[in-house]
């Protein structure tokens, strides 16, 4: 399990965040807008998450 911050403003952020991780096969994500902060359960790599989380454009980094 992985904590990031993410920039999040609305829904759309986390839905984007939520559709990108769901393409390498991550659909356990919890978003937490008032915190910026995205909770991923997953076996694939942090690397690989964190890497894939960029194509949002958003500024993302791993806490844990």
């Amino acid at each position: 399990k992985y904590v990031f911050k993410m920039e999040m403003t609305c829904e759309g952020c986390s839905n984007a965040a939520k559709r990108v991780l769901g393409r390498i096969g991550v659909d356990d994500v919890v978003a937490d807008l008032k915190e910026q902060k995205l909770f991923v359960t997953t076996d694939k790599s942090s690397k690989e998450v964190l890497e894939t989380l960029q194509k949002t454009g958003k500024k993302v980094e791993m806490m844990n």
